[in-house]
């Protein structure tokens, strides 16, 4: 509903201050996609998260912790591995943390210095997703068959 709104109101608030930006854009196009599929693979890594850890407080938890805790380890120790070997693949390093790989998906062009392309991000967003369903349909496979 929020991207309705903003969708109809934005352009109209563009053209109140006499800015000029194409909303129809394949950059604004492919950021819509994007984040729309961003939301998908999020709930699903949700879904699989949820089946692997059968409290739903819990689950959340781990879900908030995850989200955050990954997006601040990987980037404190790709700093400090930046900082002793100063090569520029150890900063697009970070893309494998779900949050990390969230953001460079999403954003359009380059997230920060030395980051992968949009698709890597994707790969990585979908590889997590699909081995949290994999292993949370197991579970719960072999907990109903038990």
């Amino acid at each position: 509903m929020a991207t309705v709104i903003n969708g109809v109101t934005t352009p109209i608030y563009l053209d109140s201050q006499h800015l000029n930006t194409p909303v129809t854009g394949w950059t604004v196009i492919r950021s819509l996609v994007l984040n729309l599929l961003a939301f998908v693979i999020w709930a699903i890594f949700g879904l699989g998260l949820g089946a692997l850890i059968r409290s739903q407080i819990a689950s959340v938890v781990a879900g908030i912790a995850l989200y955050l805790g990954s997006f601040a380890a990987v980037e404190l120790v790709a700093r400090v591995i930046f900082n002793l070997s100063h090569q520029g693949w150890v900063l697009g390093a970070a893309v494998l943390a779900p949050a990390v790989a969230s953001k460079v998906m999403i954003t359009p062009g380059r997230a920060f210095p030395h980051a992968p392309p949009p698709w890597t991000g994707l790969i990585v967003m979908v590889g997590y997703a699909l081995v949290l369903t994999t292993a949370g349909l197991a579970m719960t496979r072999r907990r109903d068959v038990t």
